[in-house]
């Protein structure tokens, strides 16, 4: 009775025991499965952040390599443009220089001295101009008066002797407001050349403006 009492409690104790071996093994290959594709998830992932980096980095490259090659163009394009206008600038100024006939110093004196006037609003003038118009500029004064007295309020015309170190052109100045009107040819030349920098700056800018959004999208 005790043999058989003995043989089914070690049968009972066994089959427990490979039971619960059983499911030890199992829940260990679940978990095994579960870490297996965790695992498999987050190598995807990182490979996945990898390719995103990647592409991130490239993108970022090719637009840097498109700034740099825009920023490179510019600055020829720029030193080709000053280059131009420099020596534009050089030879307008060795025609300025030059010797001009009496009939085109003539006109120039004129329009410039009734500009100053009407920059001036009239009033009494003088007129300082280089040495070879002051012979020039004496004969046209009588003519001047009348002609700016009645049209721009110039209620006196006068040239001043002592001449200035001008190319050309007059200085005009309103005696009693000592406002001036400087329209001689250095001043007129500075002036030309800083508005057409800015012109010129100006288109600059617009260009790559526009040509940016192109560029950036291929």
């Amino acid at each position: 009775m005790s043999t058989t009492i003995g043989s089914g409690l070690e049968s009972y104790l066994h089959r427990q025991a490979q039971e619960q071996a059983m499911n030890i093994i199992e829940q260990a290959r679940n978990e095994a499965d579960e870490i297996v594709s965790r695992v498999e998830n987050e190598i995807d992932a990182m490979r996945r952040q990898a390719l995103d980096n990647a592409r991130r980095t490239v993108d970022d490259q090719r637009r840097q390599a498109i700034a740099e090659a825009r920023l490179h163009a510019n600055e020829i394009l720029v030193s080709r443009e000053e280059e131009i206008i420099h020596r534009v600038w050089c030879e307008v100024e060795a025609a300025l220089r030059g010797a001009w006939k009496e009939q085109d110093r003539r006109l120039s004196l004129r329009c410039l001295i009734r500009d100053a006037a009407a920059q001036l609003d009239g009033g009494p003038l003088v007129v300082h101009c280089a040495e070879e118009d002051k012979a020039l500029l004496r004969e046209m004064l009588p003519q001047l008066r009348r002609e700016l007295g009645g049209h721009y309020g110039v209620t006196d015309l006068q040239m001043v002797e002592e001449p200035l170190s001008i190319w050309g052109g007059v200085v005009v100045q309103r005696t009693d407001t000592r406002e001036l009107v400087d329209n001689s040819f250095n001043e007129r030349l500075a002036l030309a050349k800083r508005v057409l920098r800015d012109e010129v700056y100006q288109r600059l800018a617009a260009d790559e403006s526009e040509t940016r959004p192109e560029t950036e999208a291929r």
